[in-house]
């Protein structure tokens, strides 16, 4: 880009004024993603102890397994994604917490520990279908010229926002409502939201880094139609 002339002379100005449509749509499948991924990752041991009061040993052995099981599964379903496209992944996992959150979590209730390890696989094998994708879909998004500024300004106010308030906005609301059900209805909040960036942005899957986010970049100035 710099030996053709095609570096911008002001990136951070041509990203926020050209890219904020996209930052945004980057923040809302981000705000799924941790809250989906903080709640599994750094609220749902604790939340299985002190809210489900379950034995401590058995929790962590159902945590465990349950992201030992992803660590297995999470490159042949980045593989797959080569196959059949990211979107598709990205899409099942937000209506599958739509339409699972609940359920997952009323397994959880049951006190069983196979009820539990159930529930928690719901929303574990849903989350490993995100991770999966992550790191291909979001760069791509973005044009190169703005790739490294817009995604980085997208992904970490989003994670800052809705990342590390996610356990204590859960646990300050179930200690409110006194519902054990709040962690699958923020999760369900969350994948609505991000459901409408990831049916928006175009599919990548086979499409070469210095090609993508072309489709989502605004028009040259005195451009015609595209």
């Amino acid at each position: 880009m710099e030996e053709q002339g095609k570096k911008s002379q002001s990136p951070l100005k041509d990203t926020l004024t050209h890219y904020w449509r996209v930052i945004l749509m980057l923040i809302g499948i981000v705000f799924l993603l941790n809250v989906a991924d903080y709640t599994l990752l750094t609220f749902m041991p604790s939340y299985l102890v002190d809210y489900l009061e379950m034995n401590d040993n058995t929790a962590q052995f159902i945590t465990i397994g349950v992201e030992a099981a992803m660590i297995t599964v999470i490159v042949p379903l980045g593989a797959l994604s080569d196959r059949i496209g990211r979107k598709p992944l990205l899409t099942t996992a937000a209506v599958g917490y739509i339409v699972l959150a609940w359920p997952a979590f009323a397994l959880m209730q049951t006190g069983n520990a196979l009820g539990v390890a159930a529930g928690y696989t719901i929303v574990g094998g849903l989350l490993v279908l995100i991770l999966a994708v992550i790191a291909a879909t979001f760069p791509a998004m973005f044009p190169t010229r703005v790739r490294y500024g817009a995604f980085a300004i997208g992904y970490n106010i989003s994670t800052s926002l809705f990342g590390g308030t996610a356990a204590v906005l859960i646990g300050s609301m179930i200690d409110l409502t006194g519902s054990n059900y709040v962690p699958a209805f923020y999760i369900m909040f969350a994948a609505l939201v991000a459901l409408v960036p990831i049916l928006k942005i175009p599919e990548t899957a086979g499409v070469p880094i210095e090609e993508a986010g072309e489709k989502l970049a605004p028009e040259p100035a005195g451009s015609g139609a595209r």
